[in-house]
């Protein structure tokens, strides 16, 4: 079969003008087919997130594109001034066939991060792939391309082929056509100008409100300001996640609950009094954004590191190198602070709890302790008594302590504290010995020096006592 080079057109246009061009397309190829030339398809490459400062005018709001000269970005994305509208690059090609014995697999899409870096999104075809795609493709490179080996680096997504004998291959949309075969791409260039056309009326299309908060554009909010949110919901609320949510009457995902936060209010004044009763009960702390900044950082750098990663990890960590989150993308990325807070939970496990976990004091003692807080998990939500919060906390020497709270509490994730605690009992969970404890109080560090010289002096008064005794 002959091979052929791709006929493809590429144009930016507004992400919410797509739908109609593909009604255009679809128009075109049913005019192709009457011509006896090749179908028409139309693929788009990443969107393109642009930042736009949110102004008002006699009372109306109006956006503008960010320029440096706005202020620091950062700063102006933590005070909702920021949003984000989205651009898509289209390309239009035309059809080709493929041969027999390969498969294609997945579409590999290449983005930049917010620093540049080149990343890939895996987009694997459901049920083309036994378990998780090979490895390499994590990283492949939009100039990586096993058939024609150049170098191209403006390609804005890849395929990964498998033949029947095992073999897997990437390659690139042109050599995608050369690779599986084709029909001559000079007998579509009419039909390449009507699409044209048809993408020149499309374009043309509401203009006039292209930065305007109506129109078609879809909602986007600003990576860091939407995990503080979500980081916000899981301290108050805990962590709902979207599938879990879809299998209970009535229960809203964080990740929803975080839209819904960052959203408008609504215009019933009920229904507005409502919404912001919900938001003031849940203010936006500065450890919230803390934990944000530390879960991005972490997505960014300690997990691109990560010698091996899941397709979740992997997607995750693309996911959140995007400077903005739609509501595609909200489910996952909203998932990064759980996933972190449990990621704090192993390294306090693995750093601290190297010797043997062991049982501390007798039940009934009243111990001095200093710990570091692992995790806080709320059990018990459907309970008609109310939620419990499991504090699961880890002594320097590597004791586990269990405490169950009425209350969230002061504590936080990942932070170290000096408490007093009265033991309840001694319990072992998989293996590990761990105390559970009651009437735990949150003390300074001299409250507790004070308390343990007046132990100590205790223990001596009474090993005086023992020594004064007669003995028998």
């Amino acid at each position: 079969m002959t091979t052929l080079a791709a006929s493809t057109a590429t144009y930016q246009i507004a992400d919410y003008r797509v739908p109609a061009l593909v009604e255009a397309i679809d128009r075109l190829a049913r005019r192709a087919g009457r011509l006896g030339v090749a179908p028409i398809t139309l693929s788009t490459g990443e969107p393109h997130d642009l930042p736009f400062v949110r102004r008002r005018s006699d009372g109306r709001p109006y956006l503008t594109p960010y320029r440096a000269e706005d202020g620091d970005l950062a700063t102006l994305e933590r005070d909702g001034r920021i949003t984000y509208r989205r651009f898509v690059d289209v390309t239009i090609t035309g059809a080709v066939p493929r041969l027999a014995g390969w498969t294609f697999c997945a579409t590999l899409q290449h983005v930049d991060g917010e620093g540049g870096e080149a990343l890939t999104m895996l987009r694997v075809a459901p049920g083309a792939v036994d378990g998780d795609l090979p490895e390499r493709f994590r990283t492949a490179k939009p100039e990586d391309c096993d058939h024609c080996r150049r170098r191209i680096r403006t390609r804005k997504e890849t395929f990964v082929v498998r033949h029947d004998d095992g073999r897997w291959a990437q390659v690139g949309r042109n050599c995608t056509q050369d690779f599986l075969g084709g029909v001559d791409p000079h007998a579509v260039a009419g039909a390449l100008d009507l699409l044209l056309e048809a993408h020149a009326a499309a374009s043309s299309a509401g203009e006039g409100d292209e930065w305007g908060e109506g129109g078609g554009w879809a909602d986007r909010w600003p990576m860091r300001q939407f995990l503080a949110v979500v980081a916000t919901l899981v301290r108050v609320d805990g962590w709902m996640s979207r599938g879990k949510a879809r299998d209970l009457d009535g229960v809203q995902a964080t990740a929803d609950a975080a839209i819904e936060y960052l959203s408008p209010p609504p215009r019933d004044s009920v229904a507005r009094d409502r919404w912001l009763r919900w938001i003031e009960a849940r203010p936006v702390t500065d450890e919230d954004q803390a934990l944000a900044e530390r879960a991005l950082l972490h997505a960014r750098t300690d997990l691109a590191e990560k010698p091996a990663l899941n397709d979740y990890e992997h997607n995750l960590r693309v996911a959140t190198a995007i400077a903005s989150v739609d509501g595609k993308l909200a489910g996952i990325v909203a998932s990064l602070i759980t996933y972190y807070l449990r990621e704090v939970e192993r390294t306090v496990v693995r750093e601290q709890q190297r010797a043997t976990s062991r049982h501390l004091g007798a039940v009934k003692d009243r111990l001095i302790l200093e710990v570091t807080v692992a995790r806080i998990i709320v059990v018990g939500e459907m309970s008609a008594y109310g939620p419990s919060y499991l504090h699961r906390m880890v002594t320097a020497t590597g004791d586990v302590v269990v405490w169950f709270a009425s209350n969230k509490g002061d504590m936080a994730e990942g932070k170290t504290y000096h408490v007093k605690a009265t033991v309840k009992k001694h319990d072992t969970r998989d293996g590990v010995a761990q105390t559970v404890v009651s009437r735990v109080d949150v003390i300074t560090a001299e409250q507790a020096e004070a308390e343990a010289v007046k132990a100590q002096r205790k223990a001596q008064r009474a090993a005086a006592r023992a020594a004064a005794a007669p003995t028998a």
